[in-house]
Protein backbone atom coordinates (compact mmCIF):
# COMPACT_ATOMS: atom_id res chain seq x y z
CA UNK A 1 0.00 0.00 0.00
CA UNK A 2 2.62 2.53 1.04
CA UNK A 3 4.46 1.61 -2.34
CA UNK A 4 1.31 2.46 -4.51
CA UNK A 5 1.18 5.99 -3.14
CA UNK A 6 4.57 6.14 -3.35
CA UNK A 7 4.86 5.76 -6.69
CA UNK A 8 1.12 7.52 -7.14
CA UNK A 9 2.84 10.80 -5.48
CA UNK A 10 6.18 10.58 -7.48
CA UNK A 11 3.97 10.23 -10.76
CA UNK A 12 1.98 13.32 -9.82
CA UNK A 13 5.13 15.35 -8.68
CA UNK A 14 6.91 14.49 -11.93
CA UNK A 15 3.61 15.40 -13.91
CA UNK A 16 3.54 18.54 -12.05
CA UNK A 17 7.07 19.52 -12.38
CA UNK A 18 6.52 18.85 -16.30
CA UNK A 19 3.35 21.09 -16.37
CA UNK A 20 5.71 23.77 -15.04
CA UNK A 21 8.38 23.60 -17.55
CA UNK A 22 6.44 23.97 -20.42
CA UNK A 23 4.08 26.67 -18.63
CA UNK A 24 7.80 28.05 -18.71
CA UNK A 25 8.70 27.35 -22.21
CA UNK A 26 5.56 28.54 -23.11
CA UNK A 27 6.12 31.90 -21.51
CA UNK A 28 9.71 31.96 -23.21
CA UNK A 29 8.04 31.11 -26.30
CA UNK A 30 5.80 34.49 -25.73
CA UNK A 31 8.40 36.88 -25.05
CA UNK A 32 10.71 35.61 -27.91
CA UNK A 33 7.51 35.85 -30.69
CA UNK A 34 6.04 38.95 -29.14
CA UNK A 35 8.88 41.53 -31.21
CA UNK A 36 9.19 39.63 -34.02
CA UNK A 37 4.71 39.25 -34.26
CA UNK A 38 4.99 43.33 -33.43
CA UNK A 39 7.71 43.90 -36.07
CA UNK A 40 5.94 42.05 -38.97
CA UNK A 41 2.91 43.79 -38.21
CA UNK A 42 4.23 47.03 -37.81
CA UNK A 43 5.29 47.05 -41.52
CA UNK A 44 2.10 46.98 -42.66
CA UNK A 45 1.23 50.03 -40.89
CA UNK A 46 0.81 53.58 -41.63
CA UNK A 47 3.54 55.72 -40.89
CA UNK A 48 1.37 57.72 -38.11
CA UNK A 49 -0.15 54.58 -36.70
CA UNK A 50 3.49 53.30 -35.79
CA UNK A 51 4.19 56.16 -33.61
CA UNK A 52 1.29 56.17 -32.04
CA UNK A 53 0.67 55.68 -28.45
CA UNK A 54 -1.29 53.07 -26.88
CA UNK A 55 0.61 50.62 -29.46
CA UNK A 56 -1.59 49.31 -32.05
CA UNK A 57 -1.26 45.41 -31.85
CA UNK A 58 -3.07 44.69 -35.64
CA UNK A 59 -2.87 47.60 -38.70
CA UNK A 60 -6.31 49.19 -38.97
CA UNK A 61 -5.16 50.08 -42.33
CA UNK A 62 -3.19 47.30 -44.13
CA UNK A 63 -0.36 48.95 -46.32
CA UNK A 64 1.67 46.27 -48.35
CA UNK A 65 2.96 48.83 -50.43
CA UNK A 66 5.40 49.48 -47.85
CA UNK A 67 7.38 47.36 -49.01
CA UNK A 68 7.70 48.44 -52.69
CA UNK A 69 8.50 51.74 -51.76
CA UNK A 70 11.31 50.81 -48.90
CA UNK A 71 12.77 49.19 -52.14
CA UNK A 72 12.62 51.53 -54.52
CA UNK A 73 14.01 53.89 -51.77
CA UNK A 74 16.78 52.07 -51.08
CA UNK A 75 19.37 49.60 -52.79
CA UNK A 76 18.94 46.68 -51.04
CA UNK A 77 20.08 44.44 -53.66
CA UNK A 78 23.21 46.09 -53.38
CA UNK A 79 23.40 46.55 -49.39
CA UNK A 80 22.85 42.32 -49.57
CA UNK A 81 25.53 41.78 -52.21
CA UNK A 82 27.67 43.62 -49.99
CA UNK A 83 27.31 41.65 -46.99
CA UNK A 84 27.25 38.60 -48.77
CA UNK A 85 30.98 39.49 -50.41
CA UNK A 86 32.25 40.64 -46.81
CA UNK A 87 30.62 37.34 -45.03
CA UNK A 88 32.03 35.19 -47.83
CA UNK A 89 35.46 36.53 -47.74
CA UNK A 90 35.54 36.51 -43.67
CA UNK A 91 34.53 33.07 -43.17
CA UNK A 92 37.20 31.45 -46.10
CA UNK A 93 39.92 33.91 -44.60
CA UNK A 94 39.37 32.64 -41.21
CA UNK A 95 38.89 29.41 -41.72
CA UNK A 96 42.05 29.44 -43.95
CA UNK A 97 44.42 32.04 -41.50
CA UNK A 98 42.99 30.10 -38.28
CA UNK A 99 43.85 26.20 -39.59
CA UNK A 100 47.41 27.33 -40.90
CA UNK A 101 47.98 28.70 -37.03
CA UNK A 102 45.88 26.20 -35.43
CA UNK A 103 48.02 23.49 -37.62
CA UNK A 104 51.02 25.43 -36.54
CA UNK A 105 50.57 25.17 -32.94
CA UNK A 106 49.26 21.59 -32.67
CA UNK A 107 51.90 19.82 -34.56
CA UNK A 108 54.58 21.53 -34.77
CA UNK A 109 57.48 21.79 -32.13
CA UNK A 110 59.54 25.71 -31.78
CA UNK A 111 60.80 27.16 -28.47
CA UNK A 112 57.89 29.33 -27.04
CA UNK A 113 55.40 27.77 -28.79
CA UNK A 114 53.10 27.60 -25.11
CA UNK A 115 53.70 31.36 -24.84
CA UNK A 116 52.59 32.09 -28.25
CA UNK A 117 49.24 30.50 -28.22
CA UNK A 118 48.99 31.72 -24.40
CA UNK A 119 49.38 35.25 -26.12
CA UNK A 120 46.84 34.52 -29.00
CA UNK A 121 44.66 32.97 -26.40
CA UNK A 122 44.65 36.04 -24.20
CA UNK A 123 43.94 38.62 -26.91
CA UNK A 124 40.09 36.47 -26.47
CA UNK A 125 39.71 38.43 -23.28
CA UNK A 126 40.19 41.25 -24.16
CA UNK A 127 36.26 42.76 -25.22
CA UNK A 128 35.67 43.95 -28.63
CA UNK A 129 34.52 47.64 -27.20
CA UNK A 130 38.29 48.29 -26.52
CA UNK A 131 39.69 47.52 -29.48
CA UNK A 132 37.04 48.80 -31.56
CA UNK A 133 38.75 52.63 -31.80
CA UNK A 134 42.74 51.46 -32.11
CA UNK A 135 40.95 49.41 -34.77
CA UNK A 136 39.23 52.05 -36.51
CA UNK A 137 42.17 54.34 -36.54
CA UNK A 138 44.46 51.48 -37.59
CA UNK A 139 41.98 50.77 -40.46
CA UNK A 140 41.98 55.24 -41.26
CA UNK A 141 45.47 54.87 -41.14
CA UNK A 142 45.78 52.28 -44.18
CA UNK A 143 43.22 53.99 -46.00
CA UNK A 144 40.78 51.19 -45.65
CA UNK A 145 37.77 52.96 -44.60
CA UNK A 146 34.85 53.00 -46.75
CA UNK A 147 36.20 49.60 -47.98
CA UNK A 148 35.59 46.24 -48.44
CA UNK A 149 39.23 45.81 -47.34
CA UNK A 150 38.50 47.87 -44.19
CA UNK A 151 35.77 44.83 -42.89
CA UNK A 152 37.53 42.04 -44.61
CA UNK A 153 40.74 42.04 -43.17
CA UNK A 154 40.35 42.97 -39.44
CA UNK A 155 37.75 40.23 -39.46
CA UNK A 156 40.05 37.46 -41.37
CA UNK A 157 42.48 36.77 -38.18
CA UNK A 158 40.41 35.03 -34.76
CA UNK A 159 42.02 34.06 -31.59
CA UNK A 160 38.90 31.66 -31.46
CA UNK A 161 39.23 30.33 -34.78
CA UNK A 162 43.27 29.68 -33.90
CA UNK A 163 42.33 27.80 -30.87
CA UNK A 164 39.50 25.83 -32.36
CA UNK A 165 41.67 24.36 -35.12
CA UNK A 166 44.36 23.55 -32.95
CA UNK A 167 42.10 21.50 -30.81
CA UNK A 168 41.02 19.79 -33.98
CA UNK A 169 44.75 19.24 -35.32
CA UNK A 170 45.35 17.89 -31.92
CA UNK A 171 42.50 15.43 -32.51
CA UNK A 172 44.59 13.91 -35.72
CA UNK A 173 47.04 10.98 -34.84
CA UNK A 174 50.87 12.18 -36.13
CA UNK A 175 50.72 8.77 -38.28
CA UNK A 176 47.98 9.91 -40.60
CA UNK A 177 50.04 13.09 -41.31
CA UNK A 178 52.84 10.79 -41.90
CA UNK A 179 50.62 8.42 -44.28
CA UNK A 180 50.09 11.63 -46.15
Amino acid sequence: MYQKRHASSYYIGNAVQTLLLYAVVIVGLLLFCVPVYYMVTTSFKAEAEVVAIPIHWLPHEFKPENYPEAFATAPFALYFYNSLVVALAVVVSTLFFSGLAGYGFAKFHFPGKNLAFLLVLSTMMIPFQILLIPLYVLVHGFGWTNNFAGLIIPGALSAFGVFLMRQFCLTLPDELLDAA
